[in-house]
């Protein structure tokens, strides 16, 4: 059979003939606030799916059972600072120096980064192209170089070395 009891479902507070499990109270009252929108009923301020007429509010209010529940949490709450004390710390975010914004662009305009031109008329696309071979040459040649003389330094050095162990 269905699994539900009797016992599990919630009156609705604008229409006695409706049962609603509680997971579904919320949508049911929104949808149900809807088509009765005549009655002067208002939501409690503590728990919304607590729906009373208007003239009942105060008396709701004064024995709601989830005002209990609220207020013990906000005594269990550690209270907030008082805001007129401004906070004298050390690091105050405000007083750090401007520092300018990270471009990336300059970092791979200084290192071997594939870039690509977007939102360019074809020649210049293709001049920029031309550009990055041109620079991507340079990287290999620095990087040649470089690798030469690191070859030239421990050839150097294998050749001190040599030269140490013959005359001991």
């Amino acid at each position: 059979m269905c699994g539900f009891r009797i016992n599990s479902f919630v009156q609705c507070p604008f229409d006695t003939v409706h049962r609603i499990l509680p997971t579904r109270l919320v949508l049911h009252l929104n949808r149900c606030a809807r088509n009765y929108s005549g009655l002067k009923m208002v939501r409690c301020p503590f728990d919304i799916t607590h729906v009373v007429r208007v003239s009942e509010m105060e008396a709701h209010v004064a024995t709601c059972p989830s005002r209990k529940i609220e207020e013990l949490e906000v005594d269990q709450l550690p209270r907030a600072p008082d805001p007129s004390k401004k906070e004298t710390s050390e690091n105050l975010w405000d007083d750090e120096p401007e520092v300018p914004a990270y471009d990336p662009s300059l970092y791979c305009a200084a290192n071997p980064v594939v870039r690509t031109l977007y939102g360019a008329t074809a020649s210049e696309r293709r001049e920029f192209r031309e550009q990055e071979r041109a620079r991507f040459r340079a990287f290999r040649k620095a990087s040649k170089s470089a690798g030469s003389l690191e070859n030239t330094k421990s050839h150097a050095a294998a050749t001190n070395e040599d030269e140490e162990m013959d005359e001991k």
